[in-house]
């Protein structure tokens, strides 16, 4: 089991003149071996490489000569953390580079696979009473910090450590830590379905009084490493690039920032609001994932959406829109809820919405899901995707389906325009096989890997039992 703690801060620097801020490294083009970051540590290249969807993730600083865990002989035992790393990322576009940073804090732990209830609260638990030791010429006290609060003395850190001697004094908002969030990876019990490549919940993890979103990523024994890895990073890059979007609003906001006479700000902002606003990236959803796993929280609070609103509709209608719709639409809806996510191979991904838990390092309880296909999950609170196919065809009539799969497949065939569109017309086409035959478990089974592109042109050309057979055998 791995568990990493990341803690996203804005780099507001390049949109500032004068700040003292040094040019090297040449964030995100920086050269291991060649490059360092004053005071922390020596940049290294990533043993595994990044990835083409997200640039910096190749290379990063090794922080662990500037930041010291404050560790007893008796730490961890219960959970068996480990301390693994202590990594420092920045990244940004063309106009401004080392934007996007982040600190992250690594740990391996020997937790059984069945994960018996409280034993995710302790090894919290025991990360949250972990000290990290900052510098004290950059620490308001010399006292170490616990790990789910010192975000604040890492901005602190990072802004002296990149910033030349001869700078006239540096100001705090310059560099701003965003909310920290915490993932354990867990090896889920044995299964024998191969679609499902992990399973995610999504708690709050209360921390001192504070919440925190807690992601669990359960992944079957079968699971593809690199599929995984991929997902895990673009999980971790988009609360990063999230959280740095809301520094930076909260600053134009504040009257900090003004994009009206800031080019690159006005360049950040269209690209990161595109960039967010899209339904996937590189094949991994995105769009419905930010909605279910911020469902409790927005970018900007509603009352200062208006504000925003006058700032950038001077600039004109197309970025005020693009902005506005990625920032407003993560409305409050439901008090501690927790989203169980299936994520299929070929980047399908099936949400079901719980009561779940409000996870307390004190000893509260995670539900514990069974590794393997959808099939096989046990989704505590929720009715399984098992359940709502067999509720679908004990109501419908499979010839009737096969008629409209019928239909579908050839409206799906004149629209494909890429290979996944193509093998999205395979599977309809062997449900549509399937069921004509009676055989509606093997219509399921395809229909699960059809996805919201398929349920869409159901939907569009009236074939009403073909888009409840997708809803029922997805979770859409």
């Amino acid at each position: 089991m791995f568990v990493t703690v990341q803690f996203p801060m804005a780099d507001l620097r390049p949109f500032l003149e004068e700040t003292g801020r040094l040019s090297s490294p040449p964030w995100p083009l920086a050269e291991p071996a060649r490059h360092f970051v004053r005071s922390l540590g020596g940049v290294r290249k990533r043993r595994r490489g990044g990835l083409i969807e997200w640039i910096g993730e190749d290379v990063y600083c090794d922080v662990r000569s500037g930041i010291a865990l404050n560790l007893t002989p008796d730490d961890f035992r219960q959970a068996g953390l480990r301390p693994l790393w202590r990594r420092y990322f920045a990244t940004g576009g063309f106009r401004w580079p080392g934007v996007v940073t982040r600190m992250e804090v690594g740990f391996a732990a020997r937790i059984p696979r069945s994960l018996p209830i409280g034993m995710l609260s302790v090894a919290a638990r025991n990360m949250a009473e972990l000290s990290i030791n900052v510098p004290t010429s950059v620490a308001p006290e010399p006292r170490p910090a616990p790990l789910g609060a010192c975000g604040p003395r890492m901005a602190r850190l990072l802004l002296a450590a990149t910033t030349s001697h001869s700078a006239p004094p540096s100001q705090n908002w310059w560099l701003r830590a965003g909310r920290p969030i915490a993932l354990a990876e867990i090896p889920a019990g044995r299964g024998k379905g191969t679609a499902t490549l992990a399973v995610q919940e999504l708690h709050t993890l209360g921390v001192n009084g504070v919440d925190l979103p807690l992601w669990v990523l359960r992944y079957a024994p079968g699971t593809d490493r690199g599929e995984l890895r991929r997902l895990r990073i673009h999980l971790w890059r988009i609360h990063q690039e999230r959280e740095v979007l809301r520094i930076v609003l909260a600053s134009c906001i504040q009257g900090l920032l003004d994009p009206a006479t800031n080019p690159r700000l006005r360049d950040y902002l269209a690209e990161q609001s595109k960039r967010l606003g899209k339904a996937s990236t590189e094949g991994f959803p995105q769009r419905e994932l930010l909605n279910n796993a911020y469902q409790l929280d927005a970018l900007v609070e509603p009352d200062e959406l208006v504000k925003l609103r006058s700032i950038l509709a001077e600039l004109g209608p197309g970025l005020m829109h693009s902005v506005v719709s990625v920032a407003g639409p993560n409305a409050v809806r439901k008090a501690h809820t927790t989203n169980v996510i299936v994520y299929q191979s070929g980047g399908r991904m099936v949400v079901h919405e719980g009561s779940g838990q409000h996870v307390d390092v004190g000893g509260g309880t995670v539900g514990n899901i069974i590794g393997g296909d959808v099939d096989n999950s046990t989704l505590h609170g929720v009715q399984s995707v098992t359940d709502a196919w067999k509720t679908f065809t004990a109501g419908t009539d499979l010839k009737q389906l096969a008629e409209e799969l019928a239909v579908l497949r050839v409206s799906l065939k004149q629209q494909a325009v890429t290979p996944e569109h193509d093998i999205v017309v395979a599977e309809v086409a062997r449900a549509e096989v399937a069921a004509a035959a009676d055989k509606p478990e093997e219509a399921r089974s395809a229909l699960g890997k059809a996805g919201t592109w398929a349920f869409g042109v159901a939907t569009s050309i009236g074939a009403a039992v073909a888009a409840g057979a997708i809803k029922a055998a997805t979770g859409l």
